[in-house]
């Protein structure tokens, strides 16, 4: 076979690389003493540490941290109800349309920014390829509300239906 042969740089790369693997990183291991936030000169990495404590104690405690209440999003379904009913339509007609129509738009909006889905979420449930289509109808909802007053409006009573705030 061709790159079989004892001196072949195949052969001596393939071994180069296993030789390697099994040695241990001394340097790294070093440096990681040292500090696991940084690596680099010995004063850079105690600057790092000092940032580090002083950003963890901005935060209180650390459980407290982590036990923080996660927001949850308004419900997906009632955010279309919502959006079709805006728009005089059937909550269907939202989520069948391969059209970029402002009710589809503004309903793709509102499932981000209200229920708090992904671009891809979003898009499997309004039946469109992938989330650069969500991204791309946000934008196109965006561009068009900002020159129609009326549909600025018509957001903002949206979002007042959903979150009552």
């Amino acid at each position: 076979m061709i790159g079989e042969g004892k001196n072949s740089p195949e052969r001596r790369y393939r071994q180069f690389v296993e030789s390697g693997i099994a040695q241990n990183d001394r340097e790294l291991e070093e440096a990681m003493e040292l500090s696991s936030k940084a690596i680099g000169a010995a004063d850079y990495c105690r600057e790092v540490e000092e940032q580090h404590k002083t950003h963890l104690q901005g935060l209180g405690d650390p459980t407290q941290v982590a036990m923080r209440q996660i927001e949850v999003g308004q419900d997906p379904e009632r955010v279309l109800e919502v959006a079709a009913r805006a728009f005089k339509v059937e909550k269907e007609a939202l989520t069948r349309g391969r059209r970029r129509t402002p009710a589809r738009c503004l309903a793709m909006l509102l499932l981000v920014e209200l229920a708090g889905w992904k671009g891809a979420q979003v898009a499997k449930r309004m039946g469109i390829g992938d989330s650069s289509g969500v991204s791309q109808c946000i934008k196109s909802w965006r561009k068009q509300s900002e020159t129609a007053r009326s549909l600025k409006v018509l957001e903002e009573t949206v979002r007042l239906q959903i979150t009552g705030k």
